[in-house]
């Protein structure tokens, strides 16, 4: 199964995003909260680990699911996350766009999985 970390934020109540996180078709090795952590009180459980930074879950990831929401994230910070993700050398799934992670060197015949 495909490893991904999710990008969330706390504009959501935490048991629906953790059902959310259950329902991907991947496994979900992390969490990144993005923003919105103010609304949140206590502690919080969302069925996988908290990642301090985006960049902690890199090397194991293949994918990183954006299921945060504007505010949040606006479509200007939500491509310079893609784009952290895409350099990092992982795919990034969003409801508005998805793009595939680059080739190894191994495999240069092909550019884009």
């Amino acid at each position: 199964m495909t490893r991904a970390i999710v990008v969330i934020d706390g504009e959501h109540y935490p048991p629906v995003v953790r059902d959310a996180i259950a329902g991907l078709p991947y496994e979900v090795i992390g969490a990144w909260l993005a923003g919105g952590t103010e609304k949140l009180r206590g502690d919080v459980d969302y069925g996988v680990p908290l990642l301090e930074a985006l960049e902690d879950g890199f090397a194991d990831a293949e994918v990183v699911v954006d299921l945060s929401d504007e505010p949040v994230l606006g479509p200007r910070e939500r491509m310079l996350l893609a784009s952290r993700v895409l350099a990092a050398g992982c795919a990034t799934r969003a409801p508005t766009f998805a793009s595939s992670r680059r080739r190894t060197r191994r495999s240069r015949s092909r550019r884009w999985r």
